[in-house]
């Protein structure tokens, strides 16, 4: 069992992303929502990580599968982070969500501090048990290893 600073405690937490901005599922999951077989409120969610401005990336409704890159051996994950932006998501998807249902942990990512804490604090606005700052994802481009003094200073910014 994790037990959070805030009290919140789970056993499973499902991966940011794996279920969508709202810990729902992506579409071409919710049969298995539907039938029972995929039961979201089993776990703590991480969404999919937000950006301050709206991300295209390579995840399209269309072609789930084409943000998929095979490798040897398995898959690889290449969806660089699509999504609607922070606002939008405070707009549409944020109001509808219910953490008591589906536990909930926020998900951002900047490589400005200023923008970071904003959307900390936008966030604040809904019932989230956690906030992950997605410093080290993939798909930003970035070499966590160079920018660890950003992060530090996003980390802070957040904070205060």
């Amino acid at each position: 069992m994790i037990e959070l600073s805030n009290g919140h405690k789970f056993e499973y937490m499902a991966a940011s992303g794996a279920l969508a901005f709202d810990g729902k599922g992506w579409p071409w999951e919710w049969p298995l929502r539907w039938l029972r077989i995929l039961d979201p409120a089993l776990f703590t969610v991480v969404i999919k990580t937000l950006t301050f401005k709206p991300r295209k990336g390579n995840l399209r409704w269309y072609n789930p599968f084409g943000c998929i890159r095979l490798i040897k051996g398995g898959t690889l994950n290449a969806v660089g982070l699509t999504n609607p932006g922070i606002e939008s998501w405070c707009r549409k998807i944020g109001p509808q969500i219910n953490s008591r249902k589906i536990p909930l942990v926020g998900s951002i990512l900047s490589d400005v501090p200023e923008e970071l804490a904003k959307m900390a604090i936008m966030l604040n606005d809904f019932d989230l048990v956690a906030l992950e700052i997605n410093a080290s994802c993939p798909n930003t481009g970035a070499d966590f290893l160079r920018n660890i003094q950003n992060i530090v200073k996003g980390v802070k910014a957040v904070k205060k």
